[in-house]
C-alpha cells in the first residue's frame, strides 16, 4: 500500500508541472547524473542549511529536534551572551562542549562573531581594551567660528540610533589596532579556547553588518526611546547633530600621499558642493575612505582566516544591499568589501518570492557577483520573514513562498543558507512547524546536492558606478532620507537598478563589477589569469559589459576583443526585459527562453560534468494557473553534447526525479506558482 501511495503521489507531482515525464530509475554508469542521485535522495548535512541559534549549549535534546525532526544541516552559534559574554570562562567552557557535541553529531558549525551588530565591538571588550580605538567622525558646523572639528563618532549614528539592542559605543573600522583587538579578543580566542580539531571542524566566521559609522539609517530616537531598549554607554543628548563624515587621525596625510595636495581647505567640498573640483574632491576621498575600509576591516579578517588553511573562512554580510546610494557611507565600495569575504554573504529580510525580482535583485548580485570574481563556488545568505513579521497585520511566509525564495537565490549562485525562520509560529500560523521546516531543509539540500558542486555560468558584467556615487554622496545631519539626496545621485541609483532589473527579469545572470574589477580582469588577461590580485578571472571569462545610462564613455584596453560594449543610454532596450535578448542574443551564453515571455520567474544555469543545469523558479503569483509554455534553448551547449534528446528533470519539493523530450531545441514547460524544477541536459 505504501509504495501504490507513493507511486500516485509522485505522478501526481509530474502531473502538477505539466511535462508529462518518464521516470527514469536507473541511469546508465556512464551517467554521472546516477552519482549525484545519491546525494539528491539523501541529502548530507553539508547541503542543508544551519539554524542561527547565535548562543549555546548545545544539547542532545537540541540535536535531536534540530537535526532529526528539524532537518537541519548544523547551526550558526556565538559564546552565551550572558553573564559577561566572551569575559566568563564558563561560557567559554559551555561553548567548547557544544562544539564538540556537533561534532560528534555530524553537525555544521558556523561562529557568529558578535554579541549583536555591527560586527567590531566584540560586546564592548575592544573599548574596554583600548578606549582610544573608538570611531571617529570629521563633521561641518557652519554655525560656528571652527566650522570642521573630529569627534567620536557614537551620538545620532547606527551604534546608538538604529540597534534596537542596547546603545554602545564602536571600535573605528579605518584603525588597524581596532580591527587587530577585535580579532584577538574573538577570533583569536575562538581558536585557543576550541584547540586545532575543534576549530578545524567550525566552517566560517559569520560577521553581520559591519559598518562605518558618521550617519544614522533610521531614526533618531528621543531619550525615553533609547532608554526602553538600553543603554549601555551614556550618550550626550545636548551634542549638536551635524553632518558627518568617518575618520581616522591620519586621513590628511593618506590624502596627500595619495594625491599630492592637501585634503583641508577642501573640506567643504565633502559636505556639500556642485563644481567639478567638489566632485573630484568626494571621489578621491571616499575612494581612499573605500580602499581603507576594505583592506583594514575585511582584509583584516580574511588574513586572520588564511593564517589556517583548514579552519573556518570569512564570511558574512554588509549593511544596505537592497540598493547604492548608502554604499558610500556603509562600506566606501560595497563590490570591493564583499570580494575580500572568502565566503561572500547577503542578508534577504523578506520572503515574498517576488520581491528578488524589484529592488531584492541586488542583493543576490552582490555575493555572487563577489563569489565568482574571487573565483569561489560558496556564497551564502541570512534568510527570514522579517519584513512579513513586522508588517501589519503580522504574517509569517508559507512554506511554498520559502522554497521559492530559496529556489531563485540557488538560481543566482547561493549555496550556504543560515535560517532566522521561526520553526514552530504559535496557534496563529499553525502550517509554520517542524514539519514544514524539515520540508524546506529538505528542498534546499536537494538543490545543493545538485548545484552546489556545480559551477555558475556568467557571461554578463554590469558596470557598477561607484565613482560616480562617490561623488554625488554628501553627508545630511539626523536620519539619512534618500529624498535628500542630488537628483543626479538619484538618477545615477535608478539608472544602475533599471539596468540590474530588466537583465534579472529577462533571466540573464550578471556579474557586477566596479572600475577596480575591470582594471583587475584585464590585467589578468594580459598576465595569463595572474591570482596577484583578489579578482582572478579575466576579461576572456566575458561576453559584454553592460554600462547603466548615465555611466560616460570608457576606454578600456580589453584582451577580449570580442567583449561587447552595452551603453544603455545608446540602446535603452536593454532596459525592456522582454527585448533584453534581441541585444544580447548569444552573448549571453546558453539559456532557456520562455515563450510566451514573462517576468518574475527565475532561471539560473550552471555547468557540472559536461552537464548543463537549469533551475527553474515560477514566482509570478499573479497568474493563478501557473505558466504554460515552452522552453527554447538559446546559446550553444558543450560541442560534444546534444540539444535533442531525453533531459533530466528533477522536483526538489517532492524528490521526485524523471525525463522530458527536447524536441529542435524546445521543451514544453508548465510551472506552478512558486515551484521549483531542475533541468538537466543529455
Amino acid at each position: 500500500m505504501k509504495k501504490k501511495i507513493t507511486a500516485i503521489l509522485f505522478t501526481l507531482s509530474l502531473f502538477l508541472f505539466g511535462i508529462g515525464s518518464v521516470f527514469s530509475a536507473d541511469s546508465p554508469d556512464k551517467d554521472p547524473i546516477s552519482n549525484w542521485m545519491k546525494e539528491w535522495k539523501d541529502p548530507s548535512n553539508q547541503m542543508r542549511p544551519l539554524q542561527i541559534i547565535h548562543s549555546t549549549p548545545i544539547t542532545e535534546k537540541r540535536i535531536a529536534r534540530y537535526r532529526d525532526r528539524c532537518g537541519l544541516g548544523g547551526f550558526v552559534v556565538s559564546v552565551s551572551g550572558k553573564n559577561g559574554y566572551i569575559r566568563n570562562k564558563e561560557n567559554w567552557k559551555e561553548f567548547v562542549n557544544s562544539v564538540q557535541a556537533a561534532q560528534k553529531a555530524g553537525l555544521r558549525i558556523w561562529i557568529y562573531d558578535e554579541l549583536g551588530w555591527p560586527s567590531l565591538g566584540a560586546g564592548g571588550v575592544v573599548l574596554e581594551k583600548d578606549p582610544s580605538l573608538e570611531s571617529l567622525e570629521l563633521v561641518f558646523d557652519k554655525e560656528a567660528k571652527e566650522k570642521f572639528h573630529v569627534r567620536p563618532s557614537y551620538e545620532y549614528t547606527f551604534a546608538s540610533m538604529d540597534s534596537l539592542r542596547t546603545a554602545r559605543r564602536h571600535p573605528n573600522p579605518l584603525d588597524p589596532k581596532a580591527v587587530g583587538k577585535f580579532l584577538e579578543v574573538t577570533h583569536q580566542q575562538y581558536r585557543d579556547e576550541l584547540g586545532p580539531d575543534l576549530y578545524h571542524h567550525v566552517e566560517a566566521f559569520f560577521t553581520d553588518e559591519p559598518t562605518m559609522l558618521g550617519f544614522s539609517l533610521l531614526r533618531i530616537m528621543s531619550k525615553e526611546d533609547r532608554e526602553k531598549y538600553g543603554i549601555t554607554d551614556p550618550l550626550d543628548w545636548s551634542k549638536k547633530i551635524l553632518p558627518a563624515v568617518p575618520w581616522r587621525a591620519d586621513l590628511e596625510d593618506q590624502y596627500k600621499q595619495r594625491y599630492g595636495e592637501d585634503l583641508r581647505p577642501h573640506f567643504e567640498s565633502l559636505f556639500g558642493g556642485e563644481s567639478d573640483q567638489d566632485r573630484a574632491v568626494r571621489e578621491r576621498f571616499w575612494k581612499m575612505i573605500a580602499e581603507i575600509n576594505t583592506d583594514t576591516y575585511f582584509g583584516g579578517i580574511r588574513r586572520f582566516c588564511e593564517t589556517d588553511n583548514a579552519g573556518p573562512r570569512a564570511s558574512g554580510h554588509t549593511l544596505a544591499e537592497e540598493g547604492v546610494i548608502l554604499n558610500v557611507p556603509v562600506d566606501g565600495n560595497k563590490l570591493a568589501a564583499l570580494k575580500q569575504f572568502q565566503i561572500p554573504g547577503q542578508d534577504l529580510l523578506t520572503s515574498n518570492p517576488a520581491s528578488q525580482f524589484r529592488g531584492n535583485w541586488l542583493t543576490n548580485a552582490w555575493p555572487t557577483s563577489a563569489a565568482c570574481l574571487i573565483g569561489q563556488r560558496l556564497a551564502m545568505t541570512e534568510i527570514s520573514d522579517h519584513i512579513q513579521r513586522h508588517q501589519k497585520p503580522s504574517k509569517v511566509a508559507n512554506i511554498d513562498e520559502m522554497r521559492a525564495t530559496a529556489g531563485i537565490m540557488a538560481s543566482w549562485g547561493i549555496t550556504e543558507f543560515t535560517l532566522y525562520y521561526g520553526i514552530d509560529c504559535g496557534k496563529e500560523f499553525p502550517f509554520r512547524n517542524e514539519i514544514s521546516h524539515r520540508q524546506y531543509c529538505d528542498f534546499v539540500g536537494r538543490i545543493n546536492a545538485i548545484l552546489r558542486p556545480a559551477s555558475p555560468i556568467r557571461k554578463i558584467l554590469l558596470y557598477y558606478p561607484i565613482e560616480l556615487l562617490q561623488e554625488e554622496y554628501v553627508p545630511m545631519a539626523g536620519k539619512f532620507d534618500s529624498n535628500r539626496v542630488s537628483k543626479r545621485m538619484k538618477s545615477i541609483a535608478a539608472a544602475f537598478g533599471s539596468a540590474g532589473w530588466s537583465l534579472s527579469m529577462a533571466r540573464v545572470p550578471v556579474v557586477i563589477a566596479d572600475d577596480q574589477t575591470i582594471q583587475e580582469l584585464i590585467a589578468n588577461g594580459a598576465k595569463n589569469n595572474s591570482k596577484k590580485s583578489r579578482t582572478i578571472r579575466n576579461d576572456f571569462d566575458f561576453s559584454a559589459i553592460v554600462y547603466p545610462a548615465g555611466v560616460p564613455k570608457k576606454n578600456y584596453k580589453w584582451n577580449n576583443k570580442n567583449l561587447k560594449e552595452i551603453y544603455a543610454e545608446e540602446d535603452p532596450a536593454i532596459t525592456v526585459p522582454n527585448k533584453v535578448d534581441s541585444v544580447l542574443g548569444d552573448l549571453a551564453g546558453s539559456r532557456l527562453l520562455l515563450d510566451p515571455f514573462i517576468g518574475n520567474i527565475s532561471c539560473g544555469v550552471f555547468e557540472r560534468e559536461g552537464k548543463r543545469i537549469f533551475i527553474l523558479t515560477n514566482a509570478n503569483a499573479k497568474d493563478k494557473t501557473g505558466y504554460h509554455g515552452k522552453a527554447t534553448l538559446a546559446g550553444a551547449l558543450n560541442p560534444n553534447q546534444i540539444k535533442d534528446g531525453k533531459w533530466t528533470i528533477l522536483d526538489p519539493e517532492t524528490g521526485s526525479a524523471g525525463s522530458v523530450e527536447m524536441k529542435n531545441g524546445s521543451l514544453p514547460i508548465k510551472l506552478g506558482i512558486n515551484k521549483t524544477i531542475l533541468l538537466i541536459s543529455p
